[in-house]
Formats: structure tokens, C-alpha cells, sequence
């Protein structure tokens, strides 16, 4: 699938729940792969800029 392909979301009400921060924060990938993940895939597909 690769990293271009993935994005995070959380939804209401479950926002900040502490366990999956944690989880997130511990991820084996690299920083590159990070920000793909939690933020440029998605201003790529939603067109922000």
C-alpha cells in the first residue's frame, strides 16, 4: 500500500484518548513516514496548502 497511501484520523468523542497517543508516539517508522502519516497526505488530498 505504502505511505503515500495512509492518513490518521480520530473521531468524536473519542479525541486524545491517551493509550492510542502513546501508541502513535511509539510507531516504528521513520520521521519521514511520520509526517506523511499524521500530516502531508492529508493536505494532499484535500488540497490545503
Amino acid at each position: 500500500m505504502g505511505a503515500d497511501r495512509i492518513m490518521y484520523a480520530m473521531d468524536y468523542p473519542n479525541q486524545h484518548a491517551n493509550e492510542q497517543v502513546i501508541q502513535l508516539d511509539n510507531l516504528d517508522i521513520s520521521d519521514e513516514d511520520e509526517v506523511k502519516y499524521f500530516q502531508t497526505n492529508a493536505e494532499r488530498v484535500f488540497g490545503i496548502e
